[in-house]
């Protein structure tokens, strides 16, 4: 959703256009003090995900509009001077804000699977080891055995599916292992 601050007269045809343009539903506010403001982004919150916001209201209310801009979460903000933009640039510049804040969603994404992945793993490598260890201990009875073979054999397969190149460069440094003697 965008979120359209502006006092401008060409607000609603503004908002038509860059709903057009981006397919995104666009909500039109004509101050960061109006009433409802609280209201709406209540009922918003976490779905907008850019702000275009008239320049001349950073003038007018900065300190009312950067504390609107800061509740804003991870809306991108675009400022824009309504009176001598045109119509395709605004629209232009609410794109690329668009663009933006999904490339910053994904990029985001990634670094969260990796750190998850990582610590999963370094979990996983150490029930290896001990799985492995406690299969190497003599004496164990066969039910036991039997259930940490079970174990071992799961965390490999988890292993696996976390990492799943990490099996064929295994395979492929005793390949060529075995290549070179």
């Amino acid at each position: 959703m965008i979120l359209l601050v502006t006092t401008c007269d060409r607000g609603e045809e503004c908002a038509t256009a860059l709903q057009k343009a981006t397919s995104e539903q666009v909500h039109v506010i004509k101050s960061t003090r109006q009433p409802l403001v609280r209201e709406e982004k209540e009922q918003f919150q976490g779905k907008i995900t850019v702000v275009v916001m008239d320049e001349g209201l950073l003038d007018s209310e900065p300190v009312t509009a950067q504390e609107f801009l800061d509740s804003m979460e991870t809306a991108v903000p675009v400022f824009i001077n309504f009176a001598i933009s045109s119509m395709e640039r605004i629209v232009r510049e609410a794109r690329m804000a668009l663009h933006r804040h999904q490339r910053e969603q994904f990029q985001a994404m990634q670094a969260a699977e990796s750190l998850l992945r990582g610590e999963v793993k370094d979990t996983v490598t150490g029930i290896l080891l001990s799985s492995q260890l406690a299969l190497e201990t003599p004496d164990i009875p066969k039910t036991a055995q039997a259930k940490v073979q079970d174990i071992y054999e799961l965390a490999l397969a988890l292993r696996q599916r976390l990492d799943p190149d990490a099996g064929r460069l295994r395979k492929g440094k005793k390949e060529s292992v075995a290549a070179q003697i």
